[in-house]
């Protein structure tokens, strides 16, 4: 019997918990701000980057509960592929300091999603590489010098 995937909700929980774990409280709730963000970016703009069978299911499911239909309902591998797009200075905060916490919290989920293995490097090198170049290119814009997305 094969263990099912985690979907980006699974995701989302360790992540978020990982990422909270020691921070302050006004970072912590910097971060959960950012979790917030992305959840209602990906409800918004995920589906642009879905199949047609992926978005049979995530019409389903927002029949059923719109809000976080895509975080409960894709995977690792989708969420590689709606990144770049909220990283575009369009869905960035207009505050500079959550844009820059929303690009530091980016960057650490694709390192945490590598870490633990999370998707085939093979299958999304060419995603990766976008991804990490939206990274290189917000960060150029907002002046934070993280180091660049896992390889």
């Amino acid at each position: 019997m094969t263990t099912p995937k985690p979907t980006i909700a699974d995701l989302f929980d360790a992540f978020f918990a990982d990422a909270a774990e020691g921070q302050s409280p006004a970072a912590e709730r910097r971060t959960l701000r950012v979790r917030s963000s992305l959840e209602h970016y990906l409800d918004a703009e995920g589906a642009a980057i879905l199949t047609t069978d992926q978005l049979a299911l995530l019409h389903t499911e927002r029949q059923f509960a719109p809000h976080g239909a895509f975080v409960r309902t894709m995977f690792a591998d989708d969420l590689l592929f709606a990144l770049p797009g909220y990283l575009d200075p369009r869905f960035r905060s207009p505050d500079a300091a959550e844009a820059r916490s929303e690009v530091v919290v980016v960057g650490k989920l694709v390192q945490w999603m590598w870490t633990k293995r999370l998707f085939d490097g093979y299958d999304v090198s060419c995603i990766l590489r976008t991804l990490e170049s939206a990274l290189a290119e917000a960060r150029r814009s907002l002046g934070t010098t993280r180091g660049a997305a896992a390889r």
